[in-house]
Protein backbone atom coordinates (compact mmCIF):
# COMPACT_ATOMS: atom_id res chain seq x y z
CA UNK A 1 0.00 0.00 0.00
CA UNK A 2 2.59 2.35 0.70
CA UNK A 3 4.38 1.53 -3.05
CA UNK A 4 7.54 0.38 -1.27
CA UNK A 5 7.33 -3.05 -3.68
CA UNK A 6 7.38 -0.28 -6.66
CA UNK A 7 4.82 -1.80 -9.56
CA UNK A 8 3.67 -5.56 -8.43
CA UNK A 9 4.40 -7.90 -10.60
CA UNK A 10 3.84 -11.52 -9.29
CA UNK A 11 1.86 -13.25 -6.72
CA UNK A 12 2.94 -16.87 -6.01
CA UNK A 13 0.73 -18.27 -2.79
CA UNK A 14 1.25 -21.92 -1.28
CA UNK A 15 0.20 -24.24 1.24
CA UNK A 16 0.31 -27.67 2.08
CA UNK A 17 -3.40 -27.99 2.91
CA UNK A 18 -5.00 -29.43 0.01
CA UNK A 19 -7.69 -27.45 -2.14
CA UNK A 20 -10.85 -27.30 -0.79
CA UNK A 21 -9.13 -26.32 2.76
CA UNK A 22 -6.97 -23.62 1.45
CA UNK A 23 -7.12 -22.51 -2.13
CA UNK A 24 -9.91 -19.82 -2.01
CA UNK A 25 -7.95 -18.77 1.22
CA UNK A 26 -4.67 -18.47 -0.86
CA UNK A 27 -6.94 -16.62 -4.04
CA UNK A 28 -8.43 -14.40 -0.83
CA UNK A 29 -4.72 -13.64 -0.25
CA UNK A 30 -3.58 -13.11 -3.62
CA UNK A 31 -6.42 -10.31 -4.35
CA UNK A 32 -5.93 -8.46 -1.08
CA UNK A 33 -2.62 -8.00 -1.91
CA UNK A 34 -3.26 -7.06 -5.48
CA UNK A 35 -6.11 -4.45 -4.39
CA UNK A 36 -8.98 -7.08 -5.60
CA UNK A 37 -8.07 -6.50 -9.01
CA UNK A 38 -10.07 -9.15 -10.64
CA UNK A 39 -9.46 -12.17 -12.22
CA UNK A 40 -9.60 -12.21 -15.43
CA UNK A 41 -8.16 -15.79 -16.75
CA UNK A 42 -6.73 -19.12 -15.40
CA UNK A 43 -5.07 -21.74 -16.49
CA UNK A 44 -4.65 -24.45 -14.22
CA UNK A 45 -3.04 -28.04 -13.28
CA UNK A 46 -4.70 -30.38 -10.71
CA UNK A 47 -3.58 -34.55 -10.41
CA UNK A 48 -3.83 -37.07 -7.98
CA UNK A 49 -6.83 -38.81 -6.34
CA UNK A 50 -5.23 -38.52 -2.75
CA UNK A 51 -8.28 -36.45 -1.11
CA UNK A 52 -11.22 -38.29 -3.02
CA UNK A 53 -11.58 -41.04 -0.36
CA UNK A 54 -14.53 -42.01 0.90
CA UNK A 55 -15.80 -39.74 3.85
CA UNK A 56 -13.30 -36.79 2.80
CA UNK A 57 -15.23 -34.00 4.22
CA UNK A 58 -13.62 -31.77 1.68
CA UNK A 59 -12.75 -34.07 -1.63
CA UNK A 60 -9.72 -32.59 -3.80
CA UNK A 61 -7.33 -33.19 -6.30
CA UNK A 62 -3.78 -34.05 -4.70
CA UNK A 63 -2.27 -31.53 -5.66
CA UNK A 64 -4.10 -28.10 -7.07
CA UNK A 65 -1.97 -25.49 -9.08
CA UNK A 66 -3.56 -22.41 -10.68
CA UNK A 67 -1.93 -19.74 -12.96
CA UNK A 68 -3.93 -16.52 -12.62
CA UNK A 69 -4.03 -13.42 -14.59
CA UNK A 70 -5.41 -9.89 -13.08
CA UNK A 71 -7.04 -7.15 -15.01
CA UNK A 72 -4.43 -4.71 -13.92
CA UNK A 73 -1.54 -7.15 -15.59
CA UNK A 74 -0.64 -8.65 -12.36
CA UNK A 75 0.20 -12.13 -12.24
CA UNK A 76 -0.46 -14.57 -9.71
CA UNK A 77 0.36 -18.23 -8.68
CA UNK A 78 -1.27 -20.77 -6.05
CA UNK A 79 -0.28 -23.99 -4.86
CA UNK A 80 -2.12 -26.52 -2.80
CA UNK A 81 -1.28 -30.42 -1.66
CA UNK A 82 1.23 -32.61 -2.09
CA UNK A 83 3.72 -31.37 -4.20
CA UNK A 84 3.58 -27.93 -2.94
CA UNK A 85 6.67 -26.75 -1.48
CA UNK A 86 6.75 -25.83 1.96
CA UNK A 87 7.14 -21.90 3.15
CA UNK A 88 9.49 -22.74 6.17
CA UNK A 89 10.58 -25.99 7.38
CA UNK A 90 8.83 -26.77 11.06
CA UNK A 91 5.88 -24.73 10.64
CA UNK A 92 3.02 -26.56 11.89
CA UNK A 93 1.08 -28.09 9.01
CA UNK A 94 -2.07 -25.82 8.53
CA UNK A 95 0.43 -22.61 9.44
CA UNK A 96 2.67 -23.68 6.44
CA UNK A 97 1.33 -21.45 4.00
CA UNK A 98 1.60 -18.13 2.56
CA UNK A 99 2.51 -15.06 0.02
CA UNK A 100 5.91 -14.20 -1.76
CA UNK A 101 5.15 -10.59 -3.82
CA UNK A 102 7.69 -9.27 -6.23
CA UNK A 103 7.49 -5.76 -7.04
CA UNK A 104 9.64 -3.99 -9.43
CA UNK A 105 11.42 -2.56 -6.32
CA UNK A 106 11.30 -4.66 -4.17
CA UNK A 107 10.24 -8.29 -2.34
CA UNK A 108 7.77 -9.44 0.37
CA UNK A 109 6.53 -12.11 1.62
CA UNK A 110 4.26 -13.64 4.47
CA UNK A 111 3.90 -16.64 6.10
CA UNK A 112 0.76 -17.98 8.40
CA UNK A 113 2.34 -19.71 11.41
CA UNK A 114 5.51 -17.41 11.25
CA UNK A 115 5.60 -13.66 10.37
CA UNK A 116 6.61 -11.59 7.30
CA UNK A 117 9.50 -10.03 5.85
CA UNK A 118 10.39 -7.42 2.69
CA UNK A 119 13.45 -6.53 1.14
CA UNK A 120 12.89 -2.93 -0.73
CA UNK A 121 15.20 -0.29 -1.51
CA UNK A 122 15.13 1.56 1.98
CA UNK A 123 16.34 -1.99 3.59
CA UNK A 124 15.58 -5.30 4.87
CA UNK A 125 12.05 -5.31 7.21
CA UNK A 126 10.71 -8.29 8.78
CA UNK A 127 8.54 -8.94 11.90
CA UNK A 128 8.82 -12.68 13.20
CA UNK A 129 7.36 -12.33 16.87
CA UNK A 130 3.88 -12.90 14.95
CA UNK A 131 1.74 -15.95 16.17
CA UNK A 132 -1.63 -17.11 14.12
CA UNK A 133 -4.47 -16.05 16.66
CA UNK A 134 -7.71 -16.94 15.76
CA UNK A 135 -9.38 -14.47 18.64
CA UNK A 136 -7.28 -11.24 18.33
CA UNK A 137 -6.95 -11.61 14.37
CA UNK A 138 -10.45 -11.72 14.18
CA UNK A 139 -10.82 -8.10 15.65
CA UNK A 140 -9.84 -6.06 12.64
CA UNK A 141 -13.00 -8.33 10.58
CA UNK A 142 -15.44 -7.39 13.74
CA UNK A 143 -14.23 -3.62 13.31
CA UNK A 144 -14.85 -3.53 9.44
CA UNK A 145 -18.32 -4.72 10.19
CA UNK A 146 -18.68 -1.73 12.52
CA UNK A 147 -17.04 0.73 9.70
CA UNK A 148 -19.78 -0.06 7.41
CA UNK A 149 -22.49 -0.26 9.75
CA UNK A 150 -21.45 3.72 10.50
CA UNK A 151 -20.92 4.31 6.61
CA UNK A 152 -22.39 1.36 4.01
CA UNK A 153 -19.93 2.91 1.22
CA UNK A 154 -16.88 1.50 3.57
CA UNK A 155 -17.36 -2.07 1.95
CA UNK A 156 -16.23 -4.83 4.08
CA UNK A 157 -12.51 -7.02 3.07
CA UNK A 158 -14.78 -9.92 3.22
CA UNK A 159 -17.51 -9.08 1.72
CA UNK A 160 -20.27 -11.84 -0.45
CA UNK A 161 -18.88 -10.50 -3.72
CA UNK A 162 -15.38 -10.85 -3.40
CA UNK A 163 -16.07 -14.59 -1.49
CA UNK A 164 -18.27 -15.86 -4.59
CA UNK A 165 -15.14 -14.28 -7.00
CA UNK A 166 -12.61 -16.05 -5.19
CA UNK A 167 -14.59 -19.57 -5.94
CA UNK A 168 -15.05 -18.74 -9.53
CA UNK A 169 -11.69 -18.51 -9.89
CA UNK A 170 -10.94 -21.80 -7.54
CA UNK A 171 -13.57 -23.73 -9.59
CA UNK A 172 -12.33 -21.83 -13.00
CA UNK A 173 -8.85 -23.35 -12.22
CA UNK A 174 -10.47 -27.08 -11.91
CA UNK A 175 -11.92 -26.23 -15.17
CA UNK A 176 -8.94 -25.42 -17.45
CA UNK A 177 -7.25 -28.88 -15.43
CA UNK A 178 -9.56 -30.96 -16.66
CA UNK A 179 -10.04 -29.62 -20.13
CA UNK A 180 -6.17 -28.67 -20.49
CA UNK A 181 -6.90 -24.43 -22.23
CA UNK A 182 -6.95 -21.33 -20.69
CA UNK A 183 -10.06 -20.45 -19.21
CA UNK A 184 -11.96 -16.77 -19.31
CA UNK A 185 -13.47 -15.25 -16.47
CA UNK A 186 -16.42 -14.50 -15.40
CA UNK A 187 -17.63 -18.30 -15.45
CA UNK A 188 -20.38 -18.50 -17.71
CA UNK A 189 -21.10 -22.15 -17.27
CA UNK A 190 -22.85 -24.61 -14.81
CA UNK A 191 -20.64 -27.48 -14.83
CA UNK A 192 -20.69 -29.41 -11.51
CA UNK A 193 -16.77 -29.44 -11.73
CA UNK A 194 -16.19 -31.31 -8.49
CA UNK A 195 -18.57 -34.13 -9.52
CA UNK A 196 -16.34 -33.79 -13.03
CA UNK A 197 -13.09 -34.20 -10.90
CA UNK A 198 -14.16 -37.27 -9.20
CA UNK A 199 -14.86 -38.90 -12.30
CA UNK A 200 -12.26 -37.52 -14.69
CA UNK A 201 -8.91 -36.72 -12.19
CA UNK A 202 -6.24 -39.19 -13.22
CA UNK A 203 -4.31 -40.77 -10.36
Amino acid sequence: ATGKLGRVRTIHATSLGWMQHYATHLIDYSMWLNDYSPVVKVAGHIHGRDYFGAGESHPSPGYFMGHMEFANGVRGLVECGTFTPEQEPGIHFWMNAGATVVGTEGVARVIVGKGWEAVTRDGVFSDYDVSFDGVKDSIPLHLEVADWLDDKTRLHCCRGELACHGFEVMMAICLSGLEHKPVDLPLWRNDDVTARMLAEVPA
